[in-house]
């Protein structure tokens, strides 16, 4: 059985981060601009539950540990 995610929260950003990963990178894999993705960290507009699903799926996170 995988690993269990720990209880505690984490947000979009801190989740690529994680991976190492820049905007850019996140970008040309999931076809969301770097730009969007950017506004979506930094709650800047509100996060399309698709597109949550889509970006953390990428980053390997469950959905339930997502700081929504």
């Amino acid at each position: 059985m995988g690993e269990l995610w720990p209880i505690t929260k984490i947000t979009l950003r801190s989740a690529r981060l994680l991976r190492n990963l820049s905007l850019n990178e996140v970008s040309m894999h999931v076809k969301i601009s770097a730009r969007k993705i950017s506004y979506y960290e930094r709650n800047v507009c509100a996060t399309p539950l698709d597109v949550a699903i889509t970006l953390l799926d990428f980053y390997g996170v469950p959905f339930y540990a997502l700081d929504y």
